[in-house]
C-alpha cells in the first residue's frame, strides 16, 4: 500500500507541475491580453481627439462656406457697382466730348471739363 501512496503521490506532483505550467502559460496570456487592452483603450481615446478634431473642422468648413458664400455675394454687388460707376464714367465722358465739340472755344467749357474729368477717378473709388 505505501507503494500505491507513493505512485499517487508522484502522480499527483506531476499534474500539479502541468497544473502550475497551465497556469503560468494562462498568466502570462492575461498579461498580454491586460498590455493589449491597455493600448487599444489608448487608441481608442486617440481616436475620440481625432473624431472630436474632424467635427470641429467640420463646423469650421461650414462656417467658411457660408463666408465664401456672403463674399461671393459682396463680391458680385461691388463688381456691380463697379460696372454702374464705369458705365457713368462713360457717358460723362460722351458728354464732355460733345460739349466740347459743340462749343469749340471757350475758358468755361475747358474749366467745366477739368472739374468733369477730376470728379471721375473720386467716382470710380465708390
Amino acid at each position: 500500500m505505501a507503494g500505491n501512496v507513493s505512485a499517487r503521490l508522484v502522480q499527483l506532483e506531476e499534474e500539479l507541475a502541468v497544473t502550475n505550467r497551465s497556469l503560468a502559460k494562462a498568466h502570462g496570456q492575461w498579461d498580454a491580453c491586460t498590455k493589449q487592452l491597455g493600448e487599444l483603450e489608448g487608441k481608442a481615446s486617440e481616436l475620440e481627439r481625432a473624431l472630436g478634431r474632424v467635427t470641429q473642422l467640420q463646423e469650421e468648413n461650414e462656417n467658411l462656406k457660408a463666408e465664401v458664400v456672403q463674399q461671393q455675394k459682396q463680391l458680385k454687388d461691388l463688381q456691380s457697382s463697379r460696372d454702374e460707376v464705369q458705365l457713368q464714367n462713360q457717358l460723362l465722358k460722351e458728354q464732355l466730348q460733345n460739349m466740347m465739340s459743340q462749343h469749340s472755344g471757350g475758358d468755361r467749357i475747358l474749366a467745366v471739363s477739368f472739374s468733369l474729368l477730376a470728379l471721375l477717378p473720386g467716382m470710380l473709388l465708390l
